[in-house]
């Protein structure tokens, strides 16, 4: 029984989680903090990125969807190491919403070497990235995190979007009008969340009931990119579902032809294609027919088409129903979503090698 409450609790916080992602937008734009700004250097020319799982999502969201407004290349490089390339004219962003991560904290001071423009981005609080920054008068910007009440970084993107494209205005990477665009579309989000909180019948439990039971392959062209790692990291970890994602028109020169085997690929596996209007007609044509390729596979396809007007509208639409999307996988696959198990082994058994 105590085990039961447990669950149904953490599955609440999660569900509370989930509705908080426009108050996560808000309360970093009004409360986000930066700590050594005026040592920003703007004469830049990329912008690399170190954040580990979650922590990279709203970098990988943002290239995705304002891929067309962006002033500065970005690359997305999580780990240990730091490039070759990575000099005096690259702003190197290492970014950890708990500020405990081993893998970027080790390369900041690899990157500081290379004599790298470092910005910290991370949450509120005298975690070690912050006092890392402070001690060397780094530029920190730190997020609040009170909204998220499951305190779990997959379920904190609005915080940690919103960080970064905070960040990537100082750097001028991104006009600073972003922020009116943000503050209309989170405002959306209420709304969205509700229906897919309180309705029985909601798009993301009907969905969740036919992909339950399969490995799940998630397809969408470029500007949806971020969030379709987004998605498959709330599968693996929140429902505890394998899940890959691709896109056109990349996998359209690769991933073909890796249908035939293993034979009972046409029962394990289920296509999720995720469509926008705002997709070019060469997209649109792609995903039709990698959608007939997959019939023709007897893989299992089933389409879910945003509804918003802009890219950034339909971004926080999708993370909106994403977050939905894995919260009722986990229910019909009887884990809690809150817990990470092998995460937190995989953690202990590192710290002991």
């Amino acid at each position: 029984m105590f085990l039961f409450l447990k669950t149904k609790k953490s599955k609440n916080l999660y569900r509370d989680a989930l509705l908080s992602l426009s108050k996560q937008i808000m309360e970093t734009i009004k409360h986000g903090v930066w700590t050594n700004e005026a040592k920003i250097n703007t004469s830049i020319k990329q912008v690399v990125v170190n954040g580990m799982g979650g922590s990279n999502l709203g970098a990988e969201i943002v290239k995705s969807i304002f891929n067309k407004n962006l002033t500065l290349p970005i690359i997305i490089e999580p780990g240990y190491e730091v490039a070759s390339y990575v000099n005096k004219e690259t702003a190197y962003i290492v970014s950890s919403y708990s500020g405990t991560t081993e893998e970027p904290i080790v390369a900041y001071t690899k990157a500081k070497q290379r004599g790298a423009q470092i910005i910290c981005l991370t949450s509120t609080g005298d975690n070690a990235l912050a006092l890392l920054a402070k001690k060397n008068n780094t530029p920190l910007f730190q997020f609040p995190i009170k909204a998220n009440v499951s305190n779990q970084p997959r379920l904190g993107l609005g915080a940690a979007l919103t960080g970064m494209i905070m960040v990537l205005i100082k750097l001028g990477a991104l006009k600073k009008t972003i922020l009116k665009e943000i503050i209309l579309s989170s405002k959306k989000l209420a709304k969205v969340g509700n229906a897919l909180a309180h309705s029985m019948n909601n798009p993301a439990r009907l969905m969740a009931n036919k992909i339950k039971g399969h490995e799940i392959i998630l397809v969408s062209g470029p500007l949806l990119a971020g969030n379709m790692k987004t998605l498959r990291n709330q599968f693996c970890e929140s429902a505890k579902n394998l899940a890959s994602y691709l896109t056109v028109p990349d996998m359209n020169h690769f991933a073909l032809e890796g249908l035939k085997y293993p034979k009972n690929n046409s029962k394990r596996l289920i296509a999720v294609f995720f469509e926008s209007n705002l997709d070019s007609p060469k997209i649109k044509t792609r995903l039709h027919l990698t959608k007939e390729m997959y019939k023709k596979n007897k893989i299992k396809v089933i389409s879910h088409e945003l509804k918003s007007k802009g890219s950034l509208d339909q971004s926080l639409e999708l993370l909106q129903f994403g977050g939905f999307l894995s919260y009722y996988l986990s229910i019909m696959n009887h884990v809690n979503p809150m817990i990470v198990p092998w995460v937190d082994w995989f953690k202990k058994e590192l710290a002991t090698k």
